[in-house]
């Protein structure tokens, strides 16, 4: 069980197709740090660990950015809080653990298409604003530094499931339609984080 799970996220990108029948693609990063916690579960055998972890927490990641082409085209992702189940495994020498894991993720993300910036006429604008979910995958290293206390540092892959918005066009359908937003949202993180082994009747040794 950790008691405190800081991470760190340097860069990663949100990346977008809108007004779909031009097929332009748009790609902006987003930046930030966040923390949580996490408990879990770990089985050892030999040199073999296999586990199963939930964390949880807030992630304080956003990013913007302008069309190349259409300069008054601006998008911007933020995100919120967020959960993760995952199952672990890996392989340990000593008192060190090398893991893979993988499993779902789930987080508040607000994704945010402006068709006229800096205007703001309600129909060239859309959001989406809701809990999203998607896949992780990743893997650290780990080591028991003193007692039941163990420091891992670890990547981890979310990619979300895509979304699409539209704004209002002119309202009526005709002389400008409302026009599609497709979101793909997706960060590569790198954590640091401290944890504490409990004891009980099949624990890992590492």
């Amino acid at each position: 069980m950790g008691p405190q799970h800081d991470s760190w996220k340097p860069a990663r990108r949100t990346r977008l197709r809108y007004n779909v029948c031009a097929f332009e693609s748009v790609s902006h990063k987003v930046r930030g740090a966040f923390g949580g916690g996490h408990a879990g579960y770990n089985w050892q055998s030999n040199a073999l660990v296999l586990g199963i972890e939930l964390e949880g927490g807030y992630l304080g990641v956003k990013g913007s950015g302008f069309s190349p082409t259409t300069p008054d085209h601006f998008f911007s992702t933020r995100y919120g809080a967020y959960g993760a189940l995952t199952g672990r495994f890996g392989v340990a020498y000593d008192r060190t653990l090398f893991y893979g894991k993988a499993g779902g993720v789930l987080a508040r993300i607000r994704n945010e298409a402006i068709d006229d910036f800096p205007g703001n006429d309600p129909d060239h604008y859309g959001l989406s604003r809701r809990v999203r979910w998607g896949f992780a995958a990743g893997g650290g290293v780990e080591h028991a530094f003193a007692g039941n206390w163990t420091a891992r540092v670890e990547y981890l892959y979310m990619g979300f499931r895509d979304t699409r918005v539209f704004d209002l066009g002119d309202g009526l359908g005709t002389v400008s339609p409302p026009s599609p937003y497709d979101f793909r949202d997706h960060l590569h993180t790198v954590r640091f984080g401290l944890s504490y082994k409990f004891g009980g009747p099949i624990v890992a040794r590492y």
